[in-house]
């Protein structure tokens, strides 16, 4: 009677598995926008085990179960669509304040036969002073402050596609020297050939529209010549806001006074610069 049990499990353990083979299907779909790996990961958080999504080419590998499958292609409906053409313009702002104060002091005595002068001389009328004379002698105290704001902007601007990354930058080009060696017929051969190369100072920008916001992946790299070679900085970060509106993403501030002193003379110079970067997404009619 045993063997006839066994007969009996194993009829009973295919026929539990069939359904659930069943319930499984595998589909290959065309991706018409999009990049397939992207929307791959998009989608795997909707696909429950132990469903797959997979890319390759511009093609994805759906194996799921039919009431799911249905499920995401009404979600790739709202995904794979054509991107957005997109300007995006970038602003540099330089505000720049100097302030100066100064004040000097210059007297003269004469007595009789001595003469005793000190500090600079009066002639220049300018500002506050105060003036004496008595038996040749003069007094005068002049004091002036003055203050100048400036402000530079410069704009840049370059058109990208949703989803794409565009470069944006400035930079400068230098020769720089290169020396080859070769051995040849035991002798020793240099030549120098120079070229040109560029080092850039800007930043990467992949912009990402979800109704009227935008978010930008940044990625600034800053470039410069130290002697013959470039150093190359690398950074990312992430900011979003509205379309159409300007962002600030990045500045700096600086200050700095000076004062100098001697007889009869003291000034200070005090500068203050604000730099700061914004950046500006509009989408372009198609």
């Amino acid at each position: 009677m045993r063997p006839i049990v066994g007969l009996l499990i194993i009829p009973l353990l295919f026929a539990g598995a069939l359904p659930a083979a069943e319930r499984m299907v595998t589909e290959v779909i065309s991706i018409g926008y999009r990049d397939a790996s992207e929307v791959a990961s998009m989608l795997r958080p909707f696909v429950p085990p132990p469903g797959t999504v997979a890319s390759f080419s511009d093609k994805l590998i759906v194996k799921t179960t039919p009431e799911n499958l249905r499920e995401l292609k009404q979600l790739l409906n709202e995904l794979d669509t054509a991107p957005m053409n997109l300007l995006v313009s970038v602003k540099h702002v330089l505000d720049e304040e100097v302030r100066r104060d100064l004040a000097e002091v210059s007297a003269e005595i004469n007595s009789g036969d001595l003469s005793v002068s000190a500090g600079r001389s009066s002639g220049d009328r300018r500002g506050l002073s105060v003036a004496g004379a008595e038996s040749d002698s003069s007094a005068r105290l002049r004091v002036i402050q003055g203050s100048t704001a400036t402000r530079s902007e410069a704009a840049q601007q370059i058109r990208v596609l949703e989803g794409k990354t565009a470069f944006i930058a400035v930079g400068e080009s230098r020769p720089l020297k290169q020396q080859t060696t070769i051995v040849q017929g035991g002798k020793v051969i240099v030549s120098e050939d120079v070229t040109y190369a560029d080092a850039n100072s800007g930043f990467y920008v992949r912009p990402r529209v979800s109704g009227d916001r935008v978010m930008l992946e940044i990625i600034p790299s800053q470039n410069r010549f130290d002697g013959e070679s470039i150093q190359t900085r690398e950074a990312q970060t992430t900011v979003s806001g509205r379309l159409g509106r300007w962002m600030a993403i990045a500045g700096t501030a600086e200050s700095g006074s000076r004062k100098s002193r001697d007889i009869g003379r003291s000034s200070k110079r005090t500068q203050r610069s604000d730099y700061t970067v914004y950046v500006k997404v509009v989408k372009l009619s198609d």
